[in-house]
């Protein structure tokens, strides 16, 4: 039985691989986004270590609260809406974790 990680790890492996390319050999643009958003910690690690070894692949995970109340929940939606323009248009990796008070 695997492990949340190891299932998590495999998803975005095929997921990944079905998209991108196996070995980079499929048609795709000159650069890649892979956005993950979610609340889990194997999530999050899943998807960066997925993407470390691709080339011209952008790994941004952000990592929402657990178990957020429904209010945190929407701020959370909010910001995230706000932000996603730079967030898909920056030219790098990007590990966020959202936290408010």
């Amino acid at each position: 039985m695997q492990s949340p990680f190891e299932w998590k790890l495999c998803a975005f492996g095929n997921e990944i691989g079905r998209v991108l390319g196996k070995h980079g050999h499929g048609k795709r643009p000159r650069r890649s986004n892979v956005l993950s958003l979610g609340d889990s910690a194997h999530e999050r690690e899943a998807v960066l270590r997925t993407t470390a070894g691709l080339r011209d692949c952008r790994a941004k995970s952000l990592k929402f609260l657990e178990r957020p109340s429904v209010d945190q929940l929407c701020r959370q939606h909010q910001l995230m809406a706000r932000c996603m323009p730079e967030i898909v248009h920056h030219d790098g990796n990007l590990d966020i974790c959202i936290s408010l008070r």
